[in-house]
């Protein structure tokens, strides 16, 4: 079960001073410095943003033995369980693969495996990594999860159709070495699809330190349509193509959040807020200016 969030002794997190993951660059601006609202974390991170490139990241940021501790306190009972309809339906529309043939695909960062579930009986042939536990996915689902890091996995060359990261990037330690190996692993056309938030959307610079999408410490970058294009790039990938994902629920998550940072507490899990928020959502998405943003980078 979960660790309560007390019993993280905060003083003992180790913390490191990083360059630019896209650039290499040493002298960031602060952006924002914010603690985790959502599972009050409260400690306060620097968020800051490369004055070459732009790319926004964590600096200082915990070690990866302290940030151990933080994930430590989720719980995979949580996870652990079949996707329920609204999933399958949510899968099916928003996280197409846009391959006019159904292939060979690896999820990075899987957790239970609940996605590749839905895409394995689909007709793809599927596989599945995370760093955390995975046993749910091996075990009862029956799928092809390994534990561990993508750039340590050790898959043969081109092995894949398509590599899908959803909300997974912005927690690695070395993005750009990452999407490196995942490029090596795709096949000629192959395509990597890549989902993270987006820090220049309208939500984000609006709710500052109280945006839902920050989730600190854990996401270690914080991604524009711009910075995540260039890293790709760098990574060898030719045509990259940016969607403003229509549904990001930022606008909901971040009134609740500032509202339960000045002593108000309100829950927004009630199923009818959410469908309030839907057409702020909808309209920042056709507007391009989303809060989640979605990269299909191919390998030409």
């Amino acid at each position: 079960m979960a660790q309560n969030r007390s019993s993280i002794d905060e003083s003992s997190i180790q913390l490191e001073t990083v360059r630019c993951g896209l650039c290499g660059n040493d002298d960031p601006s602060l952006l924002l410095k914010a603690a985790n609202i959502k599972q009050r974390c409260k400690r306060e991170y620097n968020v800051v943003r490369c004055g070459k490139c732009g790319l926004a990241f964590l600096s200082p940021r915990p070690s990866r033995e302290s940030l151990l501790k933080y994930y430590l306190e989720d719980d995979p009972e949580k996870t652990e369980r079949k996707p329920a309809f609204y999933e399958k339906l949510y899968f099916n529309i928003f996280r197409k693969i846009p391959l006019r043939r159904k292939g060979s695909l690896l999820d990075v960062g899987c957790g239970s495996g609940r996605y590749i579930y839905v895409l394995k009986a689909l007709g793809w042939d599927v596989k599945g990594i995370d760093i955390g536990y995975t046993g749910y996915g091996r075990d009862v689902l029956g799928l092809d999860i390994r534990e561990g890091d993508l750039v340590d996995a050790h898959f043969k060359p081109e092995s894949f159709d398509a590599i899908t990261f959803w909300w997974t990037l912005e927690h690695m330690y070395d993005p750009s070495s990452v999407l490196k190996e995942a490029y090596r692993l795709l096949k000629k056309g192959g395509v990597a699809v890549i989902g993270v938030q987006n820090i220049d959307s309208l939500e984000a610079r609006l709710f500052k330190r109280y945006w839902f999408h920050l989730f600190l410490p854990k996401h270690l970058y914080h991604f524009s349509p711009k910075s995540l294009t260039a890293i790709l790039k760098k990574s060898e990938f030719g045509k990259v193509k940016i969607r403003h994902d229509l549904f990001s629920f930022g606008t909901i998550g971040s009134l609740q959040c500032f509202l339960n940072a000045h002593g108000i507490n309100v829950s927004f899990t009630n199923p009818l807020f959410y469908a309030l928020s839907l057409p702020i959502d909808a309209v920042l998405g056709m507007m391009k200016n989303s809060g989640l943003i979605t990269a299909y980078a191919y390998k030409e």
